[in-house]
């Protein structure tokens, strides 16, 4: 029953890719409105990527430009692309945040902040609090606009970037402000040569980590 705007944040998507995927969704949900932002590599550069290889690519940075891409826009849901959804996003969308600057699941397979984070990052009380998994967050892009929030990720040392990267900063410098909402809105999967998707925990998303996906 919703206008749904979508925007994509593209880091590599070839025009072709794009136009079949665009034609399908639009085809089928004719009220979703789609924007395609190209992220150039001169945007993501300021983030000491230096050190990132492997499966998180530079793409997972992209999501911290959302402010200033997105100035006309207050709060947003950001999802990662290996997210099903199977819920009304409408219900997320309008989750009082109570002052903090995002809404987030905890993290399910690293749940404590200290086994997201480099070595003695924070202190022994700290380490044992509750880390959120940043594929899914409800971002409130005004508040983040008026915080110190992307300056202090540039000013962030390496280490943050070389094993932990976008997920580690972000713990790390929202420590105290975020607010944590129902595990339902990011269920954490990982996918199995046996795993098959059935509706066990109805009106949810799945999100599938690791690096195999359905």
């Amino acid at each position: 029953a919703h206008d749904v705007r979508v925007v994509v944040l593209d880091c590599g998507i070839d025009d072709g890719s794009w136009l079949i995927f665009h034609q399908r969704l639009t085809g089928r949900w004719p009220k979703l409105r789609f924007t395609r932002l190209q992220i150039r590599d001169e945007q993501l550069a300021h983030f000491n990527l230096s050190g990132v290889i492997d499966h998180p690519t530079n793409a997972n940075f992209a999501r911290l430009l959302l402010p200033e891409l997105l100035p006309g826009l207050d709060r947003i849901i950001y999802l990662d692309c290996d997210i099903m959804v199977d819920a009304d996003l409408g219900r997320l969308a309008t989750v009082n945040l109570d002052g903090a600057l995002v809404g987030a699941v905890a993290e399910a397979h690293l749940p404590k902040l200290g086994q997201n984070l480099p070595a003695n990052a924070v202190t022994e009380t700290e380490a044992d609090a509750v880390a959120f998994n940043s594929g899914l967050l409800l971002m409130d892009l005004a508040a983040i606009r008026r915080s110190d929030l992307i300056q202090s990720i540039v000013k962030l040392p390496p280490s943050f970037q070389e094993k932990f990267r976008d997920q580690a900063a972000l713990n790390y410098l929202l420590r105290g402000r975020w607010k944590q909402v129902d595990d339902c809105w990011n269920r954490q999967r990982f996918v199995t040569e046996n795993f098959t998707i059935c509706r066990d925990y109805p009106d949810s998303l799945w999100h599938f980590i690791g690096k195999m996906k359905p």
